[in-house]
């Protein structure tokens, strides 16, 4: 029994088992109101929460323009305070942003070719409020190694936006219900931080201006630039994908990839937030120690990669069967297409724990030109099948195929980077 309780008294693994166990429940809560939640909207109206998502999230990144993720570093305590500032005043400029989005709601839903837009469109700025401060309240709460307060608030957020879609439902509110419980979970997030002691105290202790704001934009320049950038880019590359979908092959078929995307990306979102707060401060101890940081890179992406393995190889042969018997007939081509997607996304769970790496060793900028020529390549694709009237499958094919490729060259890359830090 030595070895157990060697490792149950290991800070790193008791971090690493607070935040799997919580967001282990968070990760259940979708797929048991999944099947109610199918039974009472269409795929139409899952294309119209999908697309005012994807809307939203670019704003979020806008709304710090990611110097939030300096947070994360080891600099004096006044300098974060100031940070955190920084992050908010820029949320309240992308809020005024979203309200002008908003003003347009007509237009906008006539562009993505989707009449629920115009119904739910009023609600971003709200979104963008509560979804952009809990974003950047994260990378406090891991700052401050408060992994119990991010697992038990995860499995409360996700309890709450099911559960509020699912009432909203039974209401009969269609769109709006949709939107209306996403936004909910985000505010009970924002909630449950506050809820903490630590954190209000440390929010709202006085802070020491250390240098001017543009200083300090300057001094933090490569997160919006290169960090931001990619981040920037990936969403917008998301929203041309599913625009491209939503035009030419219409709401249906996109309200069935998106949810088909949606609850594959559930266990690389919540097991991928599990680890990462707890592994981001062990890689930035290494570093600072000078100690090597490839083997905890390999070990993770092998862990990551040997737990999605079985359950994604039987979503590649059995998608339609699962999705069909589990969310009812209408949902059936989702699984067809869940399993098309399978691939690209069981590598992506192994690379997501691990992807702030190239943050943390200042390689942004090369991480950014590798995920910027293999996305161009997936757009360029994307546009020729849909243009010569290929079907929705092949067109799905293409494009888990050259993601696939992408983060295969990830998994390498990151193990490269790790060394060259090492040797430097």
């Amino acid at each position: 029994m030595a070895w157990l309780n060697k490792y149950s008294s290991n800070p790193f693994v008791r971090n690493v088992a607070v935040m799997f166990s919580g967001n282990g429940l968070a990760l259940i809560v979708p797929f048991l109101f999944a099947p109610l939640i199918t039974r009472l909207y269409t795929p139409a109206e899952f294309a119209t929460l999908e697309l005012f998502m994807k809307i939203l999230t670019p704003l979020i990144i806008v709304g710090s323009f990611r110097f939030d993720l300096a947070l994360l570093l080891d600099n004096e305590e006044d300098e974060a305070k100031n940070l955190l500032v920084l992050c908010f005043r820029i949320l309240i400029i992308a809020c005024l942003i979203a309200c002008v989005i908003a003003f347009f709601q007509t237009e906008v839903s006539v562009f993505f070719n989707n009449e629920g837009l115009s119904t739910v469109l009023w609600l971003l700025p709200i979104a963008l409020l509560f979804a952009g401060s809990y974003s950047i309240l994260i990378r406090l709460a891991i700052r401050l190694k408060k992994f119990n307060l991010l697992a038990m608030n995860n499995i409360i957020s996700t309890g709450g936006n099911h559960f509020s879609k699912y009432i909203f439902g039974l209401i009969g509110t269609g769109y709006l219900g949709l939107v209306l419980g996403q936004i909910l979970g985000s505010f009970i997030s924002v909630i449950g931080v506050f809820s903490n002691r630590t954190m209000r105290n440390w929010i709202g202790t006085k802070r020491k201006v250390t240098m001017p704001f543009g200083m300090l934009m300057r001094k933090y320049k490569e997160f919006p630039l290169y960090n931001g950038s990619h981040a920037l880019y990936d969403e917008l590359y998301a929203i041309v994908l599913f625009s491209v979908i939503s035009i030419y092959y219409g709401e249906v078929e996109l309200g069935l990839f998106g949810f088909a995307f949606r609850y594959l990306r559930i266990p690389v979102q919540v097991l991928g937030t599990s680890f990462a707060p707890v592994v981001t401060p062990r890689i930035t101890e290494l570093i600072g120690n000078k100690k090597p940081v490839r083997d905890l890179i390999l070990k993770s992406e092998l862990l990551f990669l040997a737990a999605g393995i079985v359950p994604f190889t039987i979503l590649f042969f059995f998608g339609g069967e699962i999705f069909g018997f589990v969310f009812g007939d209408n949902w059936v081509k989702a699984g067809v297409y869940a399993g098309i997607l399978a691939p690209w996304l069981l590598l992506n769970f192994a690379v997501s724990p691990v992807s702030i790496l190239p943050t943390l060793i200042n390689k942004q900028a090369s991480f950014f030109i590798i995920n910027l020529v293999m996305k161009l390549l997936v757009l360029v694709g994307i546009f020729y099948t849909a243009t010569n009237e290929y079907d929705i499958q092949s067109t799905l094919i293409l494009v888990s195929g050259v993601n696939f490729m992408l983060n295969l060259i990830l998994l390498i890359w990151f193990l490269r980077i790790a060394d060259s830090k090492i040797d430097s």
